[in-house]
């Protein structure tokens, strides 16, 4: 994890662009540490000591959390020259004292869209126009795009038709972009899948999955499906139960946190519309072998103890 050279940049921004630059394949992220009219001190993200401000026992807390604070020496200094009127940087301490991560993405300032990557989601979006594809997108202040749902005329179409069993899920990994791409996959009377729609999210939080739901409700001319399968992704969760308040909402629990379910009327029970899907349906669901749940017993709320 070798310190990037010294140089010089005609901005302050350039000058962290740089720096940021080269340390993402060598395993590590640069923030700011401090800074005055003129200088600038970068650190390691992995820098800086815990501050236990409330004095906790952290051995006694029911919440076993986890803090990036790892006390890394790595510095480098910002200086506004007087001559030059160039932004100069310079390493101050070059060590780390702890090991580069595998994957960069692993880093939050590193899973941030670059000026080329904004560049190619709008010429996306006017691709999609072109093609007469049905799509939302959504624009920050500096009329950046920051999440893009679309689909097309014939998803459209089996969604309207095929209104009974929804599984919604994010991959990760997947797209040059690396943003979470929420997959909302239709199933047909025939036991077959269909994409219904793709969204490209910035983020994962309960305003960005509700935007989501809500375009994907205008663009099915405000459909609401019967079942909704989904993981235990909280903020997907409070979506759903604001958009399509009436659908019935099934959880896909891993295998080692509970029970095998026997049929989806387990701890919630189906609308009759959906025995038209096959009762059993939703066991079959691309990429899911099988759905796991509470133990039989009566039905548990649907957020359980995070409230709505």
């Amino acid at each position: 994890m070798d310190p990037p050279p010294d140089a010089s940049f005609p901005t302050l921004e350039e000058l962290k662009n740089y720096a940021q630059a080269w340390a993402k394949p060598r395993g590590y992220a640069i923030a700011t540490e401090r800074s005055k009219p003129g200088k600038v001190w970068l650190k390691c993200t992995r820098g800086g000591e815990y501050r236990n401000r409330y004095n906790l026992d952290r051995t006694s807390c029911q919440r076993k959390s986890n803090h990036k604070a790892h006390g890394c020496p790595f510095k480098l200094v910002g200086k506004l020259s007087g001559i030059t009127e160039d932004w100069e940087l310079s390493m101050k301490n070059g060590k780390h004292n702890h090991e580069p991560v595998m994957d960069p993405t692993a880093l939050p300032q590193h899973r941030k869209l670059t000026a080329t990557q904004i560049k190619d989601v709008e010429r996306g979006t006017n691709k999609l126009e072109e093609e007469g594809l049905p799509f939302r997108k959504r624009v920050d202040n500096e009329n950046r795009i920051t999440s893009l749902i679309f689909t097309h005329p014939q998803s459209v179409s089996f969604t309207k038709r095929f209104r009974n069993v929804f599984v919604m899920d994010c991959t990760y990994k997947t797209n040059k972009f690396e943003m979470p791409l929420l997959h909302i996959v239709g199933m047909t009377c025939c036991n077959t899948s269909f994409t219904s729609a793709l969204c490209f999210l910035s983020r994962e939080t309960r305003e960005d999955y509700l935007w989501a739901m809500c375009m994907y409700s205008e663009l099915m001319d405000y459909l609401t499906p019967l079942v909704i399968v989904t993981d235990r992704e909280l903020a997907l969760m409070h979506a759903n139960a604001k958009v399509f308040p009436t659908a019935a909402k099934l959880f896909d629990y891993p295998p080692q946190s509970g029970h095998p379910v026997q049929g989806p009327s387990v701890g919630y029970s189906l609308p009759p519309m959906a025995s038209m899907a096959g009762g059993n349906l939703p066991m079959g669901a691309p990429g899911h072998q099988r759905f796991y749940g509470p133990p039989p017993g009566p039905p548990r709320n649907y957020f359980g103890p995070y409230g709505p």
